[in-house]
């Protein structure tokens, strides 16, 4: 019975000794995963942030070209708070022609629309976007006389 008892323990501190070699392996594996995980990471914050830096400049590049054709005009009356687009256009093409001798017509403009909060006695400013850039070329020459025009 005691060298039964001896076997059985022996085959149990084999049995030990296999699990806890076992365990050390799975512990190292661990390890490397977690360094390898560790690493990754850092790779990919790195290479996200220099995708997230080349977005912004090309966004910022696309943007300056979309404003390319554009001209914002300060001073023009605003008096209706729900001024729609049209309106606003109109009434630039308007000051235009009375200040510059420039007819503008609806094929030469994209869009046109006030900026800012509606306040009484106050003037917002207009952003208006032009079809071609050689009509707001042409527009800009004239700034001199849209000033005398306080617009």
């Amino acid at each position: 019975m005691n060298t039964s008892l001896l076997h059985k323990l022996e085959l149990l501190e084999v049995k030990l000794f296999d699990r806890e070699s076992e365990n050390e392996n799975l512990k190292k594996q661990i390890d490397k995963l977690q360094t390898e995980l560790n690493t990754e990471k850092v790779v990919n914050r790195e290479a996200l942030s220099e995708e997230k830096y080349s977005n912004r400049e090309a966004l910022n590049e696309l943007e300056q070209y979309t404003r390319i054709n554009n001209i914002v005009f300060h001073g023009l009356q605003d008096t209706d708070k729900t001024e729609i687009p049209e309106t606003t256009m109109e009434l630039v093409a308007d000051a235009l022609k009375r200040h510059t001798g420039i007819q503008l017509i609806r094929t030469d403009l994209d869009f046109g629309h006030r900026q800012g909060r509606f306040e009484n006695g106050k003037s917002r400013l207009v952003v208006l976007k032009f079809i071609s850039r050689e009509r707001k070329v042409q527009i800009l020459k004239m700034r001199k006389e849209l000033k005398q025009g306080k617009i």
